[in-house]
């Protein structure tokens, strides 16, 4: 990758889609060449605005790229990959609060599960 002087992706240890984006480098043989040339951000929204801003090359969620038609794109596809998991917790503090249980019974609902498959996700 000689002609690509920064790319950018999620730190692999804190972000899934940045796991996915080293299990994807690595299926097309590409990560000791673009490893040196690896920016890590500490999120993907992080990740999305250094690449939009300073990298030629950026592995972002699909979700950063729905409101934007510049640049070009390529969905990973699942045979260079794992399956993302996207996944909530209703935390201790939050058992007895009906609007939060509420909301993670919506996110666990079939409208949800459609938007996340939708984008190449599995719910968790």
């Amino acid at each position: 990758m000689p002609s690509v002087a920064k790319s950018s992706t999620c730190n692999p240890a804190d972000a899934p889609y940045g796991a996915t984006a080293v299990q994807v480098m690595e299926a097309l043989g590409l990560r000791e060449a673009i490893q040196p040339k690896l920016v890590d951000a500490a999120s993907i929204t992080h990740e999305y605005q250094f690449e939009i801003s300073n990298a030629e090359l950026g592995f972002v969620a699909p979700t950063e790229l729905t409101n934007s038609e510049t640049g070009s794109r390529w969905l990973m596809a699942p045979e260079f990959c794992g399956p993302i998991r996207q996944d909530a917790v209703l935390l201790e503090t939050g058992a007895d609060n009906q609007p939060t249980r509420a909301f993670v019974d919506f996110l666990k609902g079939p409208k949800v599960h459609a938007i996340i498959a939708r984008y190449g996700n599995v719910q968790g």
